[in-house]
């Protein structure tokens, strides 16, 4: 399996710039999110070399600008892709039903038989808005990857969804863990949590959002891994 960060952008001089959320391509043919500015993610679609016409389906962690942005470009270089929604947003899945994308809202079992599934949507809040966010779980060569955009609903629940849904530990968490404004002591324990949840050599890979990466360095280390 080959994740490929395509844009991320965390930092508050990456907003200034308009470089600002996330989108990941899975195996050249899934596309997890799209960025929070098209521009940025055409150009690193371009220069990186993407196919965009092997781009098949295009799932989306939530409904927040910065994971949704790219859709239209998305849709204008591809053909008829299938769109993973967390829940029924009519705006959204009128949007991508104009540009005729087929548009599915997932649950925890859309795609087994591709070798993938979701975590389901799972409850979040910010800022008093109640809203709803997925993960993917694919298998890999030494175990079970949960892909998340921004963990809002906390990357413990993500992660603990995905294990009861498998019925197995995660072996890989890759993705935003929204922890940009958390204390170091909110980081620590949560990284210890994380090692107790998963394997015993597991890796995590934090993205967007991810706040001061030292408790979580320390506290899996072998496990982290910033490849």
């Amino acid at each position: 399996m080959k994740i490929q960060v395509i844009a991320e952008g965390s930092t508050p001089e990456q907003r200034v710039k308009g470089e600002w959320g996330l989108s990941m391509l899975i195996d050249g043919n899934i596309l997890f999110d799209t960025f929070g500015y098209p521009e940025i993610l055409e150009k690193n679609i371009r220069q990186s070399g993407v196919e965009m016409r092997k781009i098949k389906k295009v799932v989306i962690s939530h409904n927040h600008w910065d994971y949704v942005s790219g859709l239209k470009f998305v849709f204008v270089n591809t053909k008829h892709p299938e769109v993973y929604l967390p829940q029924e947003d009519y705006k959204l899945y009128q949007f991508c039903h104009d540009y005729g994308a087929y548009v599915f809202i997932s649950d925890d079992k859309g795609g087994e038989k591709e070798g993938f599934r979701f975590t389901g949507a799972i409850k979040a809040k910010l800022k008093g808005d109640s809203f709803v966010e997925q993960g993917l779980i694919i298998e890999g060569k030494k175990g079970p990857v949960l892909v998340v955009g921004c963990s809002h609903p906390g990357i413990l629940k993500m992660v603990i969804r995905a294990k009861k849904l498998l019925q197995k530990p995660v072996y890989t968490v890759i993705g935003g863990l929204h922890l940009k404004d958390a204390s170091s002591k909110r980081i620590l324990k949560t990284a210890m949590s994380l090692k107790k949840t998963g394997r015993k050599r597991g890796c995590c890979r934090p993205l967007h959002r991810q706040g001061s990466l030292w408790g979580v360095k320390e506290e899996l280390r072998p496990q982290f891994s910033k490849s």
